[in-house]
């Protein structure tokens, strides 16, 4: 049965533009270059093997790399046990420091990849060490995707049983991890408190429901649930959960829900308020850190102006005494008023009782923005401010360095580079103190701030983290938080003179974030003691700890207040601002010992019937010599779809251990005629310098869109290969430089027409005599090679896929082909294209946009690939699927065709963004002709739109005309397409 709207070739294109994106989506979703586009082919890889394991890495980690190897080993058998399992198929360890970056991830092909050297997950892990943990986690999740595993092919089987994200992770945790603070008390506190329990991530509350799930039926419902199979002999998590524990999954988490309130509120109740602790008073951003300097008319705050903004903000906030006294001036005027006037209403004489309300003010300004460390130091003279940003460093790795901003001179320079630099702390007026961390060992460094080599305080070897780092009063001295080799975070001082180092605390759980009192005699920090951070003093002639707080919500030690003998301490971010607590550092609390009933405590003493192992292995397993990395001994599948459609297709993948070699092929069968069938042949590597790839497709590669208000459809069968590499020079991560060379053989098989036909479905061609606009497309033998350079500056934002507040770009591309080397066509083609976004208020919610598009064309291109402009509307969708549909020029309100070898095309908008649309006035312009020829009147339309979002379309609607029709006061023409925000 023909379709009624679109022919099958066209299906085939779309078919295969929703299989590639969710295929190469897929693909980067599992490759650690994800993250940044970088391959980093300065990596030599390696292999170490053990009984059940291959261990891959680079130079640099190899300590890390057999650490891991034998903690493999150590874990794997009580890994099995957990989930009733006696034996599982060879598993592959990728580890990697090319990224900073705290995560790692596992997949259904038994793999998993973990970025090593982590300095600050320390402070939530407790007394762990990351790779301990992270492994364990991990390879859980490898264990946990082979019990569920059944015989449909993976990944969509994992889609089809229905388990929720709460069990892949909560079970992760449940298995190997403890309760604290961080994983995940905290984020219960807060999303209780916000009532939006079904928001959090399933880390946090996939542990919890772990806990209530085994606590309140059994450690063995967990595996029963993992075991079922239905009739089909498919996993099914709904009713295989429903069949171990008598009630459905939807019933359990209400169940939790109401159990985790009444735990959490019950806990609360019993515990100070930050209004009982010190008064309460909120600094000038919505979210993030802050830092006063020394003198209170300055603060530095990390953090967001609006909801909206993806990225963070460095701001000074320098007091506004001008605003102040403007403001007790006015209010000195309304009461000098009120006091004259004769008859006066109750309200006016309570106003006149009243006292006047101080309110400090600020004046805000941004700095720098980007991903910074929550660390920031004041320079004794408040001239300077020290922070760590994330950045691109050596070899285009993403780390963190430290910068200094000047306030007078407005400028920023790096101070470190590539040295996974945080905790700034001015030590004198030009030196300061941070920590760096490499291959799991941390240490203290100085610097010069106008520049030089950092020298090392500390040499600590061993596996060691270091946070926080505070100078005493007389400077010689610093206070921090250590996690030595022993695994427990505690608060220590060294004595820069003579290198003396004295642990202060032992509590078991974390201490961090010292603050020395202006004495110098005493230390406050905050502690986990108790299970919530908290905040302690010690004093350090007399040994004595003293509780200063028991804060149920957690309060957090930050700095010591500007002229005053308090502190300033945060507190939980359940606000929408940034909500501070002045402590006084020798109150205590006034708290009974907590008192709930059992039934609602008892989840946390919950685990599973088989303990995780926590001691440290006790053997070395065999571990053979590392042998170079070689991608053809580790290949597996990776997707394997069939589908029985009218039109049959299927798609293949294989990768490597790694995933930086990607074998894939697509493939449908015509049933009218198998000769029309189609398949794409698909090798992509990020293992050989840049990421390139190179394919063959055969009737399954297509072009679509309109021609002469027809549809062209472009089937091109062939060879292409590509690479790419995009570089950026480390100020901003959103400044991206993107360089391109592709080389493309195809067949054009061109197909124009308005009808299908009602048998087959295929699209009816036109006769010749259709093309009296543009000309007759051309099928034949096209070669080229390309050269491209993209750019773009566009931090993120909500508002950048409606209407973007700010934002540069520059991409340019050259075509050179030449028959006598391959084809039917020699030309060359030269094109630009550049965008710029302007805010025209503060809000950003009025913007300027500006578009302008070059083309110029010497020799003979196929004739569909004409120069010009034309009537035909342009079709845009987000997201990567506009290289399957043509772009096409059209000034808004304007018909007609014009075509020559050369051309220009632009767009003004004045752009008002409201909510999720906006309204634009809009102006395009443009002309196109031929060397030699004459060069007709440019033309320039204006008009009025309306445009909204929907996902991956903005849709516009409005109505437009050349501006001398405006003058002439003509109709306009209406117009309704699909809009992007930005043209790439």
């Amino acid at each position: 049965m023909a379709n009624p709207s679109y022919n099958k070739q066209l299906i085939q294109i779309m078919k295969k533009i929703f299989i590639l994106l969710s295929l190469f989506t897929a693909i980067n979703a599992q490759s650690t270059w994800m993250w940044s586009g970088r391959v980093h082919p300065e990596l030599k890889w390696q292999t170490i093997s053990t009984k059940h394991f291959n261990v891959h890495y680079h130079q640099g980690i190899e300590d890390i790399a057999k650490r891991g190897a034998i903690l493999a080993e150590h874990y794997r058998p009580t890994l099995l046990a957990q989930m009733d399992l006696d034996t599982i198929p060879r598993i592959d360890i990728v580890f990697t420091t090319e990224d900073e970056i705290m995560n790692g991830f596992a997949t259904w092909m038994y793999n998993t990849f973990i970025w090593v050297d982590q300095n600050d997950a320390s402070i939530w892990l407790e007394k762990d060490k990351w790779l301990e943990q992270v492994l364990a986690h991990e390879l859980q999740h490898i264990v946990l995707l082979h019990k569920t595993k059944s015989w449909f092919p993976d990944p969509l089987g994992r889609l089809f049983s229905g388990m929720p994200g709460w069990v892949v992770e909560g079970t992760a945790e449940y298995e190997t991890e403890s309760w604290r603070p961080y994983r995940a008390d905290l984020s219960h506190k807060y999303h209780v408190l916000k009532n939006n329990m079904g928001s959090m991530d399933p880390h946090h509350d996939g542990f919890s429901k772990m806990l209530y799930w085994a606590d309140r039926f059994g450690d063995s419902t967990i595996t029963q649930t993992l075991a079922y199979r239905n009739d089909l002999k498919l996993f099914s998590f709904g009713k295989g959960f429903k069949k171990s524990t008598g009630i459905s999954v939807s019933q359990f988490n209400e169940d939790w829900r109401r159990h985790m309130n009444t735990y959490y509120y019950g806990y609360r109740s019993q515990k100070e308020t930050y209004k009982e602790i010190g008064d309460v008073f909120t600094v000038p951003i919505k979210r993030g850190a802050f830092l006063f300097h020394s003198d209170s008319s300055q603060i530095a705050l990390l953090g967001r102006y609006d909801k909206d903004q993806l990225d963070i903000s460095l701001i000074i906030a320098a007091r506004d005494t001008t605003k102040e006294r403007e403001r007790f001036e006015g209010w000195e005027k309304r009461m000098e008023k009120l006091k004259k006037k004769e008859k006066k209403t109750k309200k006016d004489s309570i106003a006149l009782e009243k006292a006047f309300k101080e309110k400090v003010m600020w004046k805000k300004d941004e700095v720098d923005f980007g991903q910074f460390h929550a660390s920031m130091s004041w320079s004794e003279n408040g001239k300077k401010v020290a922070y760590s940003k994330y950045h691109y460093g050596k070899n285009q790795s993403m780390v963190y360095d430290i910068k200094v901003y000047d306030t007078e001179t407005k400028k920023h320079r790096w101070l470190t580079r590539s040295l996974r630099a945080t905790y700034p702390v001015w030590l004198d007026s030009i030196t300061i103190v941070f920590v760096a961390h490499q291959n799991n060992v941390s240490n203290l460094y100085k610097i010069n701030s106008n520049g030089g080599e950092p020298k090392p305080i500390t040499n600590f070897e061993d596996n060691t983290q270091i946070v926080a780092p505070s100078l005493s009063p007389d400077g010689g001295s610093l206070a921090f938080a250590m996690n030595p080799k022993n695994g427990n975070m505690d608060i220590y001082t060294l004595n820069l003179q003579s290198k003396k180092l004295e642990r202060q605390t032992t509590d078991a759980m974390a201490d961090i974030n010292p603050i020395w009192h202006p004495n110098g005699e005493l230390i406050s920090y905050t502690s986990n003691a108790n299970g919530v951070p908290n905040i302690y003093t010690k004093n350090l002639r007399t040994g004595n700890i003293i509780a200063n707080t028991d804060a149920g919500d957690g309060i957090w030690g930050r700095q010591w207040a500007p002229k005053d003998s308090l502190l300033i301490a945060s507190s939980l971010d359940d606000v929408d601002s940034v909500r501070l607590v002045k402590v006084d550092p020798f109150r205590t609390p006034n708290t009974e010992p907590l008192s709930l009933r059992e039934n609602y405590t008892s989840w946390l003493d919950a685990g599973p019937d088989v303990s995780f192992v926590n001691e440290k292995p006790d053997s070395i397993p065999e571990i053979s010599d590392p042998v170079k990395y070689n991608f053809t001994k580790h290949m597996r599948p990776f997707i394997a779809l069939a589908l029985p459609l009218p039109a049959p297709f299927g798609l293949f993948s294989w990768t490597d251990a790694m995933n930086r070699h990607i074998f894939t092929t697509i493939g449908y069968i015509n049933t009218s005629n198998v000769k029309d069938s189609g398949y794409l042949l698909d090798y992509t590597t990020a293992g050989f310098g840049p990421l390139w790839s190179v394919a063959y497709a055969h009737n399954i590669n297509g072009l679509y869109r309109r021609y002469q208000k027809a549809h062209f459809i472009d089937n091109q069968n062939g060879l292409s290969f590509s690479l790419q590499s995009p570089k950026n020079f480390g100020e901003s991560l959103v400044a991206d430089h993107r360089f391109s060379v592709s080389a493309t053989f195809i067949k054009n098989n061109v197909t124009v027409g308005k009808k299908t036909d009602e048998k087959t479905g295929d699209l009816i061609p036109v006769d010749a005599s259709f093309f009296d606009e543009l000309p007759m497309p051309e099928s034949g033998k096209n070669g080229f090679i390309s050269f491209g350079y993209n750019w773009t500056n566009r931090r993120p934002h909500k508002s950048n896929t409606i209407s973007p507040k700010q934002g540069l770009g520059l991409d340019a591309r050259t075509d050179f082909a030449n028959k006598s080397l391959f084809g039917d066509f020699s030309y060359t083609r030269f094109q630009t294209d550049m965008f710029a976004n302007i805010s025209l208020n503060k809000s950003g919610t009025q913007t300027l946009y500006a578009r302008l598009k070059t083309m110029s064309v010497t020799g003979k291109p196929p004739a569909q690939d004409y120069v010009g402009l034309t009537e035909d509307a342009p079709m845009y969708i987000e997201y990567g699927a506009n290289i399957f549909i043509r772009e096409l020029y059209n000034p808004r309100g304007w018909t007609g065709y014009r075509l020559g070898e050369k051309m220009f095309f632009g767009s003004v908008e004045l752009r008002q963004l409201m909510g999720s649309f906006s309204i634009n006035l809009i102006s395009d312009f443009g002309n196109a002709w031929s060397s030699g020829g004459e060069k007709e009147k440019m033309i320039v339309t204006a008009g009025y739109e309306l445009r909204f979002g929907l996902g991956p379309i903005s849709l516009s609607g409005g109505e437009a005309q050349l501006i001398d029709d405006w003058k002439a006061d003509k109709k306009p023409l209406r117009y309704l397409r699909l809009m992007l925000a930005n043209p790439f």
